[in-house]
Formats: structure tokens, C-alpha cells, sequence
């Protein structure tokens, strides 16, 4: 605590504590400070909710900002603001959503909302419970809330920002009154971000200083952030590849490799859930087929100043290959080129139409060369830099431990993207990159760390990992690690593909961790194999009364895959599990699944 809180607010601590208390402050890091006060906060409710005493409600005069984030940047945007709007003197709440619950915003005044859509629509995990206590009948009135909403999302998902939207619309709704207009940022969010970002301070800063003119109350800081996410590094690390081998046989659907690199010297200190994000420019070969269907000259230099990138002066070959998504199409770049050509294109209808599905479909098998060639336009070099998104990461979930392969590896399980179009073969980027690595080949990467896909720090407690294809590849590195460290709680794995003998991903593994008693249980549901259909969700209701046992037991449920269809029917059958075994409705079983996400019990990793 500082002098000037001190002095604010007088200790109620005995002296012995108060020094105990400013020697830890005084050797954490700012960032474990902001979670320390989290949980100090977090414990203090806790007891009064026991005890039956009121909660303190946050002082009309406060900022709340709360974030709804899944990989880190709705979370860092919030932070942002919070510590601008700390640095001019506002009392402030900095708060994840999962830590807000629907019937606490009548107590505010004024919040700032910055939340994620996480692929197609679906909102981010820390925010599920909120948002559905929000659309619920049960919901309060908001008739004193003002607030803003900074929605985050994907263009290329057809449905863009759908969380933010929809919470922008709901709080209006219950009677909020909206202080500035919410603003729909794409993967380049910050050329979208920074002014709402500062607009929202201004407004912050105006309305709180009239609201402590007229209630003359005591100005407090009440700055809480409940989570321990770390910033990744910011200089990409070049990694050898020791060795890749393919994991399924050349029979398979979908070819998967399994990547081992070298990270010694790198300074890179992973955990199982994390992730590695890898940079990758695009090929030649699909440069020259984007400059061929734009008909535009290669070398023509275009010089822009964009401070996301180190290019100002390049030419266009290079801006494509180094600087601009060419293997994903976005809506909002779709809607650019079809001003530019026929009204009566096939694109154009499609847009024309407004059908989510289909802009699915259309945007799932086709890449920017595509675009160009079924819907010709007329672009400047320039103006198509512009246009088009910037270059980002591909992130792939880390499928070692620390503690099996030792500090200077990591591996990963990486299944091939790709498809055909018209006779033309594509590839995903960095798939395609990877698959085309040999030994000794390189790959520059950075730490994208996940603490919400985390082992529980008891080794007691039992977990069902469910995964399917490979999104089973954190499993490997959270048994590798539970039984590195002889955890006593019991292990399950539920993994599903399409057929036993070409992607049985790790069989050896698993089966050799079952031999050995480091895996407990071992389902597969082969979706391919027989005469029937059957996918995890499947097993899962098969073996429901097991699975609610778990859950009854504190275990812990993972899911780490397909976020458009594995994910939400997993969801589904975990709803009807506890619905059925607990004997409680349907709305009741949702809640009691949120419930546990809040708790840190049912955690997801989905893509």
C-alpha cells in the first residue's frame, strides 16, 4: 500500500500485519499485485456472503471496466483503459466477467464492457455466465447504468462481433443508457480500439467528475483483477525442428503430424495448455497465383504507414508475402471487393442475401485467389494493402510437458488444412509450412500462454480430458506432467476421430499410459468405423452416469477442439448429464455448467 493510500485510508491492521502486508507488495511484480488484490477482494466477499453481512457495493463515483476475453487481447485492451483512467485520478474496478454476476449492475453506475467473439458467435468462456444471467427473465433493470461496449472478433466468421453486439443491445435493453456508440473491431483492432479507447476516458473522466461534484463522496481506488494472465514475449524465438513424423497413416482424411523443435536458449518456460503461436509468411507460389488474379504488377511499390509492421516502403509482392492474409477471407474484405465489381456476381447475392450458412460455406473453401477470380474487380495495388487484413500468428496447442521432455523442447500435433477449389489444391498457412519442413528447418514462434486450460495445482483431483482429432494434444502434456509429478487423482481421456487403424492419434501412448496406470480410463469414439455415427458427445451420454460422478466428485472437465460443432454438442450432453442425474430442468442444468466454468471445473480450449 502506498504512502498516499495510507494517508486516504487509515490501517485497521495491527502493526506487525500492516508490515508483513507492505514487505509482500514491495516484492511483487505489478501484474501479481493486480491479481493479489483480485483474490484479497474476492476473499473478502466471500466472507461477508457467509457471515450475511451486505456487500459494499462498488461507490457510484467508480469506473467499472470489466472484460469477456479468450486468448488475452479483450483482457489487455481493459487494462488499458483501466490504468489511463487510474493515471487521471478515477476510481477504478478492473474486473473479469466471470467475476461479474447480472444482478450486481444495478449497484453501478458507470461500466465499460471490452469482450470477444470467440470463432462463429459463440461468446468467450469467462463471460458465459453473465451473459446468460443477462438474458434471462430474471435479469434486473439497468435504469442507472450508463456504460460502453468495445466488441473484439474475427471477419472472416460471418458472424462478426455477434457477442458484443449483443450485449451492447441487451444492456440497452434492460433500460442502460449507452455513453458512446460500441465499435466493432477486427483482428487489426487496434486502429479500431484506440480512439473508442479514448473516447471512452474523456466521457469517464466527465461523467465521474460531475457525479463526485454532486455526491461529494470520499475518491477511491478499488482496482481489481482477478486472473494471472502473463503478456507473451514480444520478439519471436527461431526453433530447429528436431524431428516430424506423420501421426496417421496416407489413408487418412486429414494427414497429422507430430512436431518436435528445439527451444534451448530461447528463454521460452511453457506449461501443458499453453500454446505456441507461429509466424509464418505466405509462399511464393500463392503470391504470384494473388497477383495473377488481381492482374497486378508485383513490383509496384506501396508505401503506407502502418505502425503494425516495420514496412512503410515495400513493394506489393512483399507487402503480400510478409504483411497480408491471403489463405483466410474476411467478410469485411468481401464486402470491400463486391463494390468494386458486378452487382449481379454470385458474391454479390450471396452478401446481397445476408444468409449466415452460406457465407459459412463460401468463406470455408475458398481463399483470396478465389475471391479475385469468381468476382473480378478493379483494385490499385495500394488500395488492395489497404483492403486486406493484416498477416497473423497460428497458434497450436503444446503437446509435451517441461518435466518429461526437459526445458529445451516442446512438441506439437499439427493436422493439415486444405481443400480444392475449382482444380485449385490450397493449403492452410502455417499447416502447409509445417508439413513442408524437414529436419533441421526452422520456425519462428512465441509463448501463447492459456492459464484458463490449466491442470489443477491439487494432484488429487480427478480429470476427464475430452478431445477430439487433435485437439487431443494437451492431453499428452498434461499426463506426461500428472505423471511426472506422481499425482494421485485419477486420469481420463475420451478421444474421438473418424477411423481406428489411419488417425488413431498417440495410440501407442495411451496405451502404454494405461498399462502403466497413468491413465485411468481410456473411451474412443471412431465416427467412421461401422455402420453407425458416434462422436465424443455420444460416449459422453453413453457413459453419463460416470461422467456426473466425476463432475459430483469435484473432478475437473476439459474440452479442447472443433468450436463450431464438437464444442457446443459436448456443451449439450454435459447439460443433459446434469439435467438428467441431478433432476433439475433444463435452464437449471445450464447454470449449474456455468457455474462450473466460473469455478475453474469445466474449462475449454476450442479453435
Amino acid at each position: 500500500m502506498s504512502a498516499r493510500a495510507e494517508a486516504i485510508h487509515p490501517s485497521p491492521l495491527p502493526d506487525d500485519v500492516l508490515s508483513k502486508l507492505r514487505q509482500l507488495s514491495e516484492a511483487l511484480a505489478p501484474g501479481q499485485l493486480q491479481w493479489a488484490s483480485g483474490y484479497l477482494y474476492g476473499r473478502a466477499e466471500s466472507r461477508q456472503e457467509l457471515s450475511g453481512a451486505e456487500t459494499s457495493p462498488t461507490p457510484r463515483e467508480t469506473l467499472s471496466v470489466a472484460y469477456g476475453s479468450q486468448t488475452g487481447n479483450s483482457r489487455r485492451l481493459a487494462e488499458r483503459l483501466a490504468e489511463q483512467a487510474q493515471a487521471k485520478g478515477l476510481a477504478v474496478r478492473l474486473l473479469s466477467l466471470t467475476d461479474l454476476r447480472a444482478r450486481e449492475l444495478p449497484k453501478l453506475s458507470l461500466l465499460y464492457v471490452v469482450i470477444s467473439t470467440q470463432g462463429d458467435g459463440d461468446p468467450p468462456d469467462d463471460a458465459r455466465r453473465f451473459l446468460d444471467e443477462l438474458g434471462n427473465r430474471r435479469a434486473p433493470s439497468l435504469d442507472g447504468l450508463r456504460f460502453g461496449v468495445l466488441a473484439l472478433g474475427d471477419s472472416s466468421y460471418p458472424l462478426f462481433c455477434a457477442t458484443g453486439r449483443g450485449l451492447d443491445e441487451r444492456l440497452a435493453e434492460l433500460g442502460g443508457h449507452r455513453l458512446l456508440d460500441r465499435v466493432d473491431a477486427d483482428l487489426d483492432f487496434e486502429g479500431d480500439a484506440a480512439p473508442w479507447l479514448d473516447s471512452a476516458l474523456d466521457i469517464a473522466q466527465r461523467e465521474l467528475v460531475a457525479s463526485a461534484a454532486t455526491a461529494n463522496p470520499t475518491p477511491r481506488l478499488h482496482l481489481v483483477s482477478s486472473t494471472g494472465i502473463t503478456s507473451t514475449p514480444a520478439t519471436p524465438f527461431e526453433a530447429e525442428v528436431i524431428t516430424r513424423h506423420p501421426l496417421t497413416t496416407d489413408r487418412a482424411v486429414r494427414v497429422v503430424h507430430h512436431v518436435e523443435l528445439d527451444i534451448a536458449g530461447s528463454g521460452i518456460a511453457y506449461e501443458p495448455g499453453d500454446a505456441l503461436a507461429i509466424h509464418v509468411g505466405n509462399p511464393e507460389s500463392l503470391v504470384e497465383t494473388v497477383l495473377d488474379a488481381a492482374g497486378l504488377d508485383g513490383n509496384t511499390e506501396v508505401i503506407i504507414d502502418e505502425v503494425a509492421t516495420d514496412a512503410r516502403h515495400a513493394s506489393l509482392r512483399e507487402w503480400l508475402r510478409d504483411h497480408r492474409e491471403l489463405t483466410r477471407l474476411s467478410l469485411k474484405f468481401l464486402r470491400q471487393h463486391a463494390t468494386r465489381g458486378d452487382s449481379g456476381s454470385a458474391l454479390s447475392q450471396l452478401l446481397l442475401h445476408d444468409d449466415p450458412q452460406a457465407t459459412r460455406r463460401w468463406l470455408a473453401s475458398r481463399q483470396l485467389a478465389d475471391a479475385l477470380r469468381e468476382a473480378p474487380a478493379e483494385w490499385t495495388a495500394e488500395d488492395l494493402v489497404r483492403a486486406l487484413p493484416p498477416l497473423a500468428t497460428r497458434a497450436y496447442s503444446i503437446a509435451s510437458s517441461r518435466a518429461e521432455v526437459g526445458d529445451d523442447e516442446v512438441h506439437l500435433c499439427v493436422a493439415e488444412f486444405g481443400g480444392v477449389h475449382e482444380g485449385r489444391r490450397w493449403q492452410g498457412l502455417a499447416s502447409g509450412a509445417l508439413s513442408r519442413l524437414q529436419e533441421s528447418g526452422r520456425l519462428r514462434i512465441e509463448l501463447e500462454s492459456n492459464p484458463r486450460f490449466r491442470l489443477p495445482g491439487d494432484d488429487t483431483v480427478d480429470i476427464l480430458m475430452i478431445g477430439a482429432g487433435s485437439g487431443v494434444a494437451p492431453y499428452r502434456g498434461f499426463l506426461q506432467q500428472r505423471a511426472a509429478a506422481g499425482a494421485a487423482g485419477r486420469n481420463w481421456l475420451l478421444f474421438g476421430n473418424r477411423h481406428a487403424r489411419e488417425d488413431f492419434l498417440y495410440q501407442a501412448e495411451w496405451l502404454e499410459a494405461l498399462r502403466r496406470g497413468t491413465l485411468h480410463r481410456l473411451d474412443v469414439a471412431i465416427s467412421r468405423d461401422g455402420d453407425s455415427v458416434r462422436y465424443v458427445q455420444d460416449r459422453l451420454l453413453a457413459e453419463s452416469l460416470a461422467v456426473f460422478d466425476w463432475i459430483e466428485s469435484s473432478g475437473r472437465i476439459y474440452v479442447c477442439g472443433d468450436a463450431s460443432r464438437m464444442a457446443p454438442d459436448v456443451d449439450a450432453a454435459l447439460r443433459h448429464i446434469i439435467g438428467t442425474h441431478a433432476g433439475i430442468d433444463a435452464e437449471s442444468a445450464r447454470e449449474r455448467l456455468n457455474d462450473l466454468a466460473a469455478e475453474g471445473r469445466y474449462l475449454r480450449d476450442v479453435y
